[in-house]
């Protein structure tokens, strides 16, 4: 067992006062090492709130058998859908739902050349919803991005009745989600939705809650309703989920407070970098590398050897994968969405244009979405960025080469254990770590100090962008390439 370094000590005690606190824990700064000690000076039940199941796996076997190590979606699922044969089968119906299947749930005419914009936008309505501390969808459950295009292709007066109509459907799907005797499928964070409205009593006389920094304003609500003693621990500067509508809990509680500045993941080479990012957004912050001393390098790229590659977005994460991929790689999270999303595309393509462009599935298997039109698919895009945007950027650029592309993509892809190059996204890399790691080109330029933040156009979504640079740069703990970022990024990272 280490022992503990002063400012985790610090954080020990502040725990052990018995009321609420909050440790600021930067990037690698022992903060599972500083949660059990701190569970560790208690006997009574203590319940760890983690980000995902693995961690809480994880956590379990690490911590002392008085703590439960769980996420706030088993507590929910425990509560609401694992005793009820009737919600079980409405989740059960959620992970093998189809477009057509929501349509219909919505009350929409799978036929009709704009069922997948009016999908689109009501699951975005549904999903501000669930993750919101509101008892219903309303229009503010908009988000811009839906906005911007009702405004590019809607006259005014027509642009508010579409939006009213979006709310209305969304309004009564959830009806229809939450009603046990409906078959319209309940997903994870419906049924967190419905434990929240619940008001419960969370099983805990501690509560430690992990990444507080990027709850959801769903889960902070249910924190401030318990009477347990809570100690929030998370690092600001990584909350990188706002576009979902996560809060930072830490700064919304005024609770006393710990900063853990020493990382001990990389050494000080690393943290000097990191460091810069930080303090755009952290006027003053620390964060010292205390890890092995490592190597930050600017002009002459990582090559050879396991090595991963951190992207911005899953356009890049694609480039990345083209660009390697013929050595094996492994992409986090795995390459089936983007496969499915272009199976629909190639159908949309063909039916546009008229080629004879075969599908992407087995031959003689039933493709879902068949009957999706090429202008239906763009307009869903646009209005929704992920992999459905980037099938449809394959799709313009390799047409009727769209089959032996997704091919490619399928045949390179390999498990993670066998993959010499690993391709992730910033957000999929969130809480892990590896030797070797290499920023992809479209890591996007930051403002570069506090005033230059405060001055943007749009402060959130500038600060946001820090925050992702900021997760992107403190991955890796021993090599850090920053040969691919653009001139006045690497300019900035290197002090100059």
């Amino acid at each position: 067992m280490y022992a503990l370094s002063e400012e985790q000590q610090a954080a020990v005690t502040l725990a052990q006062t018995g009321g609420d606190g909050a440790i600021v824990a930067r990037a690698g700064s022992g903060k599972t090492f500083t949660l059990r000690a701190i569970a560790e000076t208690t006997r009574d039940h203590t319940l760890l709130l983690a980000f995902n199941r693995a961690i809480a796996r994880e956590a379990q076997a690490r911590f002392p058998p008085h703590v439960e190590a769980t996420t706030m979606h088993a507590l929910a699922w425990r509560s609401i859908v694992a005793g009820r044969p009737d919600y079980r089968r409405k989740f059960t119906a959620s992970t093998h739902a189809s477009d057509v299947t929501w349509c219909s749930a919505m009350g929409l005419d799978a036929n009709d050349a704009a069922c997948l914009t009016h999908l689109t936008a009501i699951r975005s309505i549904l999903q501000a919803f669930l993750v919101s501390r509101d008892p219903a969808p309303s229009k503010r459950h908009v988000s811009e991005a839906l906005r911007r295009w009702l405004a590019s292709n809607l006259a005014r007066a027509a642009r508010k009745d579409r939006e009213a109509w979006w709310v209305r459907r969304a309004a009564r799907t959830w009806r229809r989600m939450a009603d046990p005797n409906d078959p319209t499928p309940l997903g994870h964070d419906a049924y967190l939705k419905l434990y929240a409205l619940g008001r419960p009593r969370l099983p805990g006389d501690l509560l430690l809650v992990d990444e507080a920094q990027d709850l959801a304003p769903v889960m902070l609500d249910l924190l401030t309703l318990q009477d347990a003693p809570r100690i929030l621990v998370g690092d600001p500067a990584q909350g990188i989920y706002g576009f979902r509508g996560a809060m930072d809990a830490m700064a919304a509680s005024g609770y006393p407070e710990v900063r853990l500045t020493q990382s001990f993941r990389f050494g000080p080479e690393i943290a000097e970098v990191a460091q810069r990012a930080l303090r755009i957004v952290a006027p003053g912050a620390k964060l010292r590398g205390a890890g092995e001393a490592g190597a930050v390098t600017f002009e002459r790229p990582l090559a050879t050897g396991p090595r991963t590659i951190v992207c911005r977005t899953t356009l890049g994460a694609l480039e990345a994968l083209l660009e390697h991929g013929e050595g094996g790689v492994h992409i986090v999270g795995g390459v089936q969405e983007l496969l499915d999303h272009l199976k629909t595309a190639s159908a949309a393509w063909r039916r546009q244009g008229g080629k004879n462009v075969p599908h992407l599935g087995r031959p003689g298997a039933r493709q879902s979405n068949e009957d999706v039109t090429w202008q239906a698919f763009t307009a869903a895009a646009d209005a929704e960025p992920g992999a459905r945007r980037v099938a449809r950027h394959l799709a313009e650029q390799y047409g009727e080469g769209l089959p032996q592309l997704a091919a490619r993509i399928a045949e390179w892809h390999q498990d993670a254990e066998d993959a010499p190059v690993l391709i992730t996204t910033i957000h999929r890399a969130k809480g892990r770590e590896w030797d070797d790691v290499i920023l992809w080109r479209d890591v996007r330029n930051v403002p570069t100090s506090p005033g230059a933040l405060a001055r943007s156009t749009d402060v959130d979504e500038a600060r946001s962008e820090v925050h992702l640079l900021y997760v992107a740069l403190t991955r890796a703990r021993r090599r850090l390439d920053l040969t691919r970022l653009s001139p006045n990024l690497k300019r900035f990272l290197a002090g100059g």
